[in-house]
Formats: C-alpha cells, sequence, structure tokens
C-alpha cells in the first residue's frame, strides 16, 4: 500500500541517518529482499475490450498487454507490471512519450482518477502516428 511505502521511506531514511534501532535496520533489510522478490515481472497478456475507445484488443502475446493500441489508454490496474493489484480501476490516458533507443517509444500514462503516473513500453502494433504526436508535445 502507500501507507506502507511510505513508512518504508522513512525507516530508511532513520537507519541512513543511524537514528533506527537495531531491529528496525533487520526489518528494513528483510522487507528489501521481500519487496526484490515482488517486484518480478507478472505476465498477464489476456484481451480486453478498451473502457476509453471500445476497442476490442487482442493479447499480445510477447508480453503483457497493457493498453489499447488504437487510443493509447490503459486501466490503472497494476502496482508491478502484470500483478493485478492496484484498487484505483482509473483510466490512464497517455500524457507523452519517449523514444528509447533499446525499448522503442515509451508512453507516460496519468491516472484521471488518483494521478498516478506509469512509463509502459509501446507495443508493435500501438498507433504509430499517436506515438508520434505524442513525442512531438501533441496530444
Amino acid at each position: 500500500t502507500a501507507a506502507g511505502i511510505i513508512a518504508m521511506q522513512r525507516l530508511t531514511t532513520l537507519v541512513g541517518e543511524g537514528l533506527a534501532p537495531p531491529a528496525a535496520t533487520e526489518m528494513l533489510l528483510k522487507n528489501r529482499v521481500k519487496s526484490m522478490e515482488d517486484k518480478r515481472f507478472k505476465k498477464n497478456d489476456s484481451g480486453f475490450i478498451c473502457a476509453n475507445c471500445g476497442n476490442e484488443v487482442p493479447p499480445l502475446g510477447y508480453s503483457s498487454r497493457n493498453h489499447c493500441p488504437k487510443c493509447l489508454c490503459s486501466l490503472h490496474l497494476d502496482i508491478m507490471p502484470g500483478d493485478r493489484a492496484a484498487d484505483c480501476g482509473g483510466i490512464m490516458r497517455p500524457v507523452r512519450s519517449e523514444p528509447d533507443p533499446k525499448k522503442g517509444f515509451i508512453i507516460i500514462h496519468r491516472c484521471e482518477k488518483c494521478g498516478a503516473e506509469r512509463r509502459n513500453k509501446a507495443a508493435k502494433d500501438d498507433d504509430m502516428k499517436k506515438l508520434i504526436r505524442l513525442t512531438a508535445g501533441q496530444q
């Protein structure tokens, strides 16, 4: 949860400043190991109907599909990629795109409901004209 993340950040600060008791330091190390285990990518490649435009979106086939290739919108469903653990469920609109020499385009989505931002790799079948407009600062 967000509160848990904030608490861990505060504890990390206290440990770093030498102000936390030894038991807190041990707890932080255990949680870091667990956090690293939880951060693994979970493939969840299922088709869906886009909540924004109604497009029928097929599974991607080579990775987890997380946004519509037509309008580039997504839903705020994941905390970590593919886990479907977020409670928000808001529509994530593309706000910009960045070219990446290794990954192609990276789409930055912002949730209309809670304001969270996420970075997602563009899929091979995404609307290239929309990606270029987003990269140029046009929505």
